[in-house]
């Protein structure tokens, strides 16, 4: 199924056993408002910024909702809007949840997300609190470092001097 910006916010697939899998996707022209005060997904959609998944939704045929995702997005431009994925929360659902629940209490954030002044990822933090870091370099368009279980400032302090000029030579 097609919303009436064309694009996909239903796919179902029926398994051997006859269970049917449906996946739900909206995106900001799914969520604007009805006019009034604009929402960020008014502003999102107004600028150009339409095929960005915002809720998905994962469903069992006669059974209900076994999994769920929320992607939250930052306009970090100045002077126009310009989006990046910050946050992603996922609902963790032990047993089937009727189709219509509310999952907000369900959602936890999964990754938050931060990015360095180029628009390169620089920290993912994930929910166990473990942090993946990239430090990039060659114009900033390649990651030369991607670091488990340190932080950015970590990284970098854990550098030799001669390893930041070499670094910042690179950069």
């Amino acid at each position: 199924t097609y919303n009436n910006a064309g694009q996909i916010i239903s796919e179902m697939k029926k398994l051997d056993n006859g269970i049917c899998i449906t996946t739900e996707t909206k995106y900001p022209f799914d969520l604007r408002s009805n006019g009034g005060w604009q929402n960020t997904y008014d502003h999102m959609f107004d600028n150009g910024f339409r095929n960005y998944p915002v809720k998905t939704q994962i469903s069992l045929s006669n059974k209900g909702i076994i999994a769920a995702t929320l992607n939250n997005y930052t306009n970090i431009g100045a002077d126009k809007a310009y989006y990046r994925l910050s946050e992603i929360k996922n609902a963790e659902i032990d047993s089937p949840l009727p189709l219509g629940t509310d999952l907000s209490a369900y959602l936890q954030t999964e990754k938050n997300i931060a990015y360095d002044n180029s628009g390169n990822i620089r920290e993912i933090r994930h929910k166990d609190f473990s942090t993946t870091t990239y430090i990039w370099a060659y114009g900033n368009m390649q990651p030369v470092f991607k670091i488990e279980n340190g932080t950015y400032n970590m990284a970098l302090s854990s550098l030799s001097n001669r390893e930041k000029s070499m670094l910042n030579y690179l950069i």
